[in-house]
Order: C-alpha cells, then sequence, then structure tokens
C-alpha cells in the first residue's frame, strides 16, 4: 500500500509539472510576449472526523508516517502539501504527545481544519446553523493551539 501511495503521488505529481511545462511551452510559442507563470496546483489531504487516531495510537503513527512520506515526495518536487484536520487527528496529536501539526507547519507545508459538520454526533439529527458554527470553532480553537492560529488557513469538508 506504501508503495501504491507513493507512486501514485509521483505520477500525479509528474502530470501534473509535465501539463505546466507543457501549457508554458504552448502558450510562448502562441503570443512570443506571454510572460511565464507558475503553475499551480493545489491538494489537501482530509483526516476526516470518523478516523480514530485519537483511540488508536497505532493508526494515528502510520497516518503520520503516510503523511511524512507524502511531504517528502513533495517537497522533493518543490510542491506544497495541506492537511486538513478533524477531531480525531488533532485530538491524536495531544493523547499520544506528538505535535505532527506543528511539525507540517514547520516543513513549510499547509494546515486546516476539516469542516465535517452537518449532522449530529449519533448522525440522526441535523445541526443548526448555530451547532455547525461551534463545533467548527472548538475544533478550530484546538487545531489553532497546536500549530497557531495564523498557519490554520484552510477549510473544508462536507
Amino acid at each position: 500500500m506504501q508503495k501504491v501511495l507513493s507512486i501514485a503521488l509521483a505520477a500525479l505529481l509528474g502530470a501534473f509539472v509535465a501539463a505546466g511545462v507543457y501549457g508554458m511551452l504552448v502558450r510562448n510559442d502562441v503570443r512570443n510576449d506571454a510572460v511565464v507563470a507558475p503553475f499551480y496546483i493545489t491538494t489537501m489531504t482530509h483526516m476526516e472526523g470518523d478516523f480514530i487516531d485519537d483511540k488508536n495510537e497505532a493508526v494515528f503513527n502510520k497516518h503520520v508516517e503516510d503523511i511524512r512520506r507524502a511531504m517528502n515526495l513533495f517537497d522533493e518536487y518543490g510542491a506544497k502539501l495541506t492537511i486538513e484536520s478533524g477531531e480525531s487527528f488533532a485530538m491524536a496529536n495531544i493523547n499520544w504527545d506528538v505535535n505532527f501539526l506543528k511539525e507540517v507547519v514547520e516543513r513549510g507545508h499547509g494546515i486546516g481544519t476539516h469542516a465535517d459538520f452537518g449532522y449530529s454526533r449519533d448522525g440522526k439529527n441535523l445541526m443548526t446553523t448555530a451547532e455547525m458554527t461551534a463545533e467548527y470553532k472548538e475544533l478550530k480553537s484546538i487545531i489553532d493551539g497546536l500549530a497557531g492560529a495564523k498557519n490554520n488557513v484552510g477549510t473544508s469538508g462536507g
């Protein structure tokens, strides 16, 4: 599985780099006065809310190992990775005394808050806007405490 993940990420990055170079070459062939600009691709790795990292240290350590491998690969290509943490992954940083989110930032990658909201914790009732806002603020506060509010810049989810 690890080898497959590394190969898949390398192939994806290779395709993006090739597409960016091709795009710049084509654009310059068409217009000689065109400005060469960087080709940006974004990727976010979502550490979902239903993960069990906060309850199982081995699962957390495996996720950390996989993300470190991905960061190494992204570093090799000068690319940036954004890790969006749900509650389980954020709490695992505290429970297992490994501030991995801070490590991600220190290595020059990004972090964000994964907004995996909409239903009550039992999954049976839709949350109100006020409940979703409160839950988001609570999770964002945990992640801000781990890596700093100025570094917690993204959010998405569903």
